[in-house]
């Protein structure tokens, strides 16, 4: 078994914790990938992707730290499942970079995404824009439209008629 740097593990349930580390293990031993360095986050600031992958390579001695993210946001949006076909999806990443030197969503990831049962269809569109919370509907003019966050400023005005926020009818958007 490796040694891996976790982030943010906390995080997620402790089955859930070991599900990763074991998928990771499993990969890197069968494709007997060499590494200097693998931290594994499970990071809140991802907001545009489910997950991603970072990697540095020192020419000189072609020491590899890999950094992969899964979006803590997108685990509490769609569950284990689908945070687990995201790995499934950066893992592919990692082999070939590091079997290949290849990055990138070429013909050579797909195969090894496929293989590895990585996530390719879900488009993350679907998780950035079902995450609207607030409907605003003007009561000067009728102009409606759907925030991701309640509007604090009391400063802001209807594009439209210019009436004030505070003459605006906001509700919230059930789930």
């Amino acid at each position: 078994m490796k040694n891996f740097i976790l982030k943010n593990f906390h995080l997620i349930k402790e089955n859930e914790q070991n599900s990763i580390i074991s998928r990771v293990n499993e990969i890197v031993e069968n494709f007997s990938l060499t590494y200097q360095e693998i931290t594994l986050d499970i990071n809140k600031r991802l907001k545009t992707s489910a997950g991603q992958i970072k990697y540095k390579i020192n020419d000189e001695q072609y020491n590899k730290r890999v950094i992969i993210s899964l979006s803590y946001n997108y685990y509490k949006e769609f569950g284990f499942t689908r945070i687990l076909q995201t790995l499934n999806h950066e893992l592919a990443h990692l082999v070939t970079l590091i079997k290949h030197n290849q990055g990138g969503h070429n013909k050579l990831f797909y195969h090894y995404c496929e293989l590895l049962g990585g996530s390719t269809k879900y488009n993350t569109n679907e998780y950035i824009y079902s995450k609207k919370k607030w409907h605003y509907e003007c009561l000067g003019c009728g102009v409606m439209f759907d925030m991701i966050i309640k509007i604090k400023n009391t400063k802001m005005n209807c594009s439209k008629c210019k009436n004030n926020i505070t003459n605006f009818k906001i509700e919230k958007i059930k789930e």
